[in-house]
């Protein structure tokens, strides 16, 4: 629309109308790629030239109702978001975004989030290890290393985590009552910047940790 509106000699109008012909004699274009996006959208009555607020707003909520839809399956249905699945359950910005922004742990809760991470449950992937086979390399629990484990289970990491329980108890309700599951989600979906960054921390510990006592089992062999 605002493209549409400038004077015709200015140079974003001639691109315009150029990427307008270069459609129009079937080749690709800023253009074309506009019109193959309506398409994919299936955008009713979709024409540059006769927008307005109300159809651009349409629009908007047309695209994302369904990016959205997407979404939701991409989380249901792929094996490597399952971690993800059991807490992400609304497309919207996550809290520990915006209260993380200046945290130089960040980056290892961001990735324990997504699987993006050096646990046997996602790497086993890369060589397919069968799933029931990716067992934690840390411990003698023949438990597998999926991130419950790791956070809450690993008794390799027993005393790091019973300082972080005693650091976040006073900050959650019926803290003692909590399974370890649903403790991971509250933790995951907090608001609260204490827990978020006792959280972060925490999880940099562990991956210190694992690291050095896999150096050291591998030291031995």
């Amino acid at each position: 629309m605002y493209l549409f509106e400038k004077d015709e000699d200015s140079i974003v109008k001639q691109a315009l109308l150029l990427s307008i012909n270069l459609h129009s004699n079937g080749n690709t274009s800023f253009y074309s790629n506009i019109m193959e996006l309506s398409k994919s959208y299936n955008l009713p009555n979709f024409v540059p030239n006769n927008l307005d607020e109300t159809k651009i707003s349409r629009y908007k909520d047309i695209m994302k109702q369904k990016y959205v839809t997407q979404w939701r399956y991409s989380v249901n249905y792929t094996r490597k978001l399952e971690f993800y699945n059991t807490f992400k359950h609304c497309y919207q910005i996550s809290s520990y975004l915006n209260l993380t922004r200046k945290t130089i742990n960040r980056k290892a809760l961001v990735k324990l989030r997504v699987s993006n991470h050096k646990l046997i449950i996602e790497t086993g992937r890369y060589n397919e290890t069968p799933h029931d086979k990716r067992l934690c390399p840390v411990c003698d629990s023949n438990e597998i290393e999926h991130e419950i484990h790791f956070l809450c289970y690993c008794p390799e990491y027993f005393k790091l985590r019973n300082e972080f329980f005693a650091q976040i108890q006073s900050h959650l309700h019926n803290f003692q009552q909590l399974t370890y599951s649903d403790l991971v989600i509250k933790l995951m979906n907090s608001e609260d910047i204490y827990l978020i960054l006792r959280l972060t921390n925490y999880i940099s510990l562990l991956n210190n940790l694992r690291d050095s006592i896999l150096s050291s089992k591998n030291d031995v062999t």
